[in-house]
């Protein structure tokens, strides 16, 4: 494994690039909420039980990382506390559609935890759960004339010029929206 360099100095190589080199991390208290390390100075462990918990959400952010269709999983936003966004309810879409339009202009669409199973043709998060209801074209949070119908292998994105959601091929690689665990 290689170590990592970053703005703040050169990371070990026992430490993921963005837990060490996000600055935040430094200027919380180890051991206390949020924080990066534990109170003896390493970093903590989330099971991957705790990655399927429901305590998500909030603040959002774009990963660093470009990935393909394939490669967006729950480890692909580069931190253990966050996974690709899946914005189950209402409030949760709003909140991610702020935040997007809100990120650098030069990032035009990311990747969302929602994909179109290919065998059944239904839209599923990526925690397996079913999208209720399945999308209508045109209809909010969906972006005019989307999702297409027409096509599987098909993963959501969300605009950040609209913040509405569509229905992006797998042939494209493009950062992931990412929601946190709180």
């Amino acid at each position: 494994m290689f170590a990592a360099v970053c703005n703040g100095g050169n990371c070990d190589d026992t430490t993921d690039r963005w837990t060490c080199c996000d600055e935040r991390c430094h200027h919380i208290t180890p051991g206390t909420a949020h924080s990066c390390f534990t109170a003896n100075g390493t970093v903590p462990i989330i099971s991957p039980d705790d990655l399927h918990g429901t305590d998500w959400g909030e603040p959002y952010e774009a990963s660093e990382a470009v990935r393909g269709y394939n490669a967006v999983n729950p480890t692909a936003c580069g931190r253990t506390d966050k996974r690709p966004a899946m914005p189950k309810t209402p409030y949760a879409r709003e909140k991610l559609a702020k935040a997007a339009m809100a990120w650098n202009r030069t990032i035009s669409f990311l990747w969302l935890g929602l994909s179109k199973d290919p065998e059944t043709s239904k839209w599923m998060w990526d925690d397996l759960e079913l999208l209720e209801p399945q999308p209508d074209a045109g209809r909010d949070p969906w972006g005019a004339d989307e999702p297409k119908d027409a096509f599987d292998h098909q993963r959501s994105c969300i605009s950040t010029a609209t913040g509405a959601w569509m229905s992006c091929s797998f042939a494209i690689h493009l950062r992931i929206a990412c929601e946190t665990f709180t």
